[in-house]
């Protein structure tokens, strides 16, 4: 089953259209599906209609719990969802909702398809800070070559509960949602599609203060560490095919072990911080009485050496007064 996610903030005048078209897309394809809205407090109508429209389509309606904005809708809505594939689209219609049953299908060879403005109807600033978006953040600095700000997507469900994760802003969404997945090695395929004009109602986008934001949070992005993903087994076996994700690969360690108690790990941070210690230590001991230094590090060797010795005689005897 596909669930759809539509985070709604006055849209009265294209949310009964959206649900048709959905509906009559998916159901031609006799494709099953529920369409779950996030209205974020419409003061329009848009919710008074989403509950008339509740016996007309499967639908599920939420008002909105968390912060507003159209991050934290998606964010909500994909925990309501009970689907296996997932899909997000805007609610004002300019992306063409009959694109999900197609991208929802392009499923059986990737894990993610993301739909591309390739027709792109939009006033001219939005339309030049997108494009400067996606080439400057989304090509050289994440080497993402997509759509990186593309509100219609469709992805398994793995990719999301592999990926998930509280965003730092109303609108910042996308890019950290497809950086995360490329970082856990999910195979991206992007889909063409024509993006219209808004027909009805008033666009929710300040261009210069929405594109500062997201610009801000690419650059934060980019210096945010990503850890790895720890991926459940695929069958009823605890162990078997549980996996790593870590750096666009996927690791198959058959453990459910934290990443953390695995060598993808190289140093922790206290470990990091010890070594720097020892080593600026051992620069300034160097410089300053260098034979000392010498005499320091030939007595701790030798300590060392000797506590090794103490350990495995230590083993020796638990071992002969053991059974094997």
């Amino acid at each position: 089953m596909i669930s759809i996610v539509v985070p709604a903030f006055n849209e009265k005048e294209n949310i009964h259209e959206l649900l048709s078209r959905i509906s009559l897309s998916l159901g031609s394809r006799n494709i099953p599906y529920e369409i779950i809205v996030i209205d974020d407090h419409s003061t329009d109508g848009t919710w008074e209609l989403l509950e008339q429209e509740q016996n007309n389509f499967p639908l599920k309606i939420y008002r909105k719990l968390g912060k507003k904005g159209k991050a934290y809708s998606l964010i909500e809505g994909f925990s309501q969802a009970s689907g296996d594939i997932l899909a997000m689209i805007d609610a004002d219609l300019q992306y063409p909702p009959e694109a999900i049953a197609e991208m929802a299908e392009a499923l059986s060879d990737c894990d993610i398809v993301i739909a591309d403005r390739s027709v792109y109807k939009a006033p001219a600033v939005r339309k030049f800070l997108s494009y400067t978006f996606r080439y400057i953040f989304g090509r050289l600095l994440f080497k993402i070559g997509c759509d990186v700000q593309s509100g219609l997507k469709v992805f398994k469900r793995e990719v999301f509960e592999a990926v998930k994760f509280t965003p730092r802003s109303a609108w910042v969404f996308d890019l950290e949602f497809l950086f995360r997945a490329k970082e856990a090695g999910f195979r991206p395929k992007i889909y063409d599609i024509n993006f219209i004009s808004r027909q009805g109602g008033q666009s929710k986008i300040n261009s210069i203060r929405n594109g500062l934001e997201l610009a801000l949070d690419a650059l934060l992005l980019k210096f945010k560490a990503i850890p790895p993903v720890n991926v459940a087994a695929d069958s009823d076996n605890m162990l078997r095919g549980a996996s790593l994700r870590f750096k666009g690969q996927r690791y198959l360690t058959h453990t459910t072990l934290n990443h953390k108690k695995s060598a993808v790990v190289n140093f922790s941070s206290g470990q990091k911080i010890a070594l720097f210690s020892a080593l600026s230590v051992i620069t300034a001991g160097f410089y300053a009485k260098s034979f000392t230094l010498l005499i320091s590090a030939i007595a701790l060797l030798s300590i060392f050496y000797f506590l090794d010795v103490v350990f495995n005689l230590f083993l020796v005897l638990k071992s002969l007064s053991k059974p094997p």
